[in-house]
């Protein structure tokens, strides 16, 4: 199932700083389609969702849990990351449209700590303060009815599955609300070289 162009590529993504360089080498992709790793691979792009379906895959193959954790915004795009550890730390692999939401190393004591470290990168196109949730560690091995690593259908309903789960509130809209803007450099910064089809700016 497992094509071998594929596992030659795998076999060398040995620790999770190569996985997020080859995640980080696809063109992000600003459709509506949710594709499974392999599906990914051969369309070689990937928005946040399936690039980290992509690590997963790598992850497992390389002896980790393919874990994920999924981080809401409010008036912004949910983001979604890949989980490893390392020495008992948690780290993070992402594939992002901007330049900030991307690689944690293992150096976070736990799954709330390493969410944290996204909180103050996480603003929409206008500046505004927008994580809200997250939930995770999410093990995909739960999910039996979602072939994520080779199937060719959408992955949209995994992604609702999330939804269900129960997340841990970081700050309300309220809160949220009251946070001045995040300063402009930083704004400029963040979507440098972003693919702007993909950005939202409602």
């Amino acid at each position: 199932m497992l094509p071998a162009r594929l596992e030659s590529i795998l076999r060398k993504l040995n620790h999770p700083y190569k996985i997020q360089e080859w995640v980080s080498r696809f063109p992000y992709n600003s459709g509506d389609e949710t594709r499974s790793a392999l599906e990914a691979f051969k369309a070689k792009k990937a928005h946040c969702f399936e690039g980290a379906l992509l690590a997963c895959l790598a992850l497992e193959y390389n002896g980790q849990a393919p874990l994920m954790m999924d981080l809401r915004g409010h008036g912004d795009d949910d983001h979604v990351v890949a989980l490893y550890k390392l020495k008992g730390k948690w780290g993070a692999i992402s594939k992002t449209n901007t330049t900030v939401l991307d690689f944690r190393p293992a150096f976070f004591r736990d799954p709330r700590e390493l969410a944290m470290s996204y909180w103050a990168m996480y603003f929409n196109w206008k500046g505004r303060y927008a994580m809200k949730d997250f939930a995770g560690p999410i093990d995909l091995r739960k999910y039996k009815k979602f072939d994520w690593r080779y199937g060719k259908e959408d992955m949209i309903d995994l992604g609702l599955q999330f939804n269900k789960l129960k997340h841990t509130t970081l700050s309300s809209p309220r809160e949220l609300s009251h946070l001045p803007r995040a300063p402009e450099r930083l704004r400029q910064a963040c979507f440098l070289g972003s693919d702007l089809k993909g950005v939202r700016k409602s």
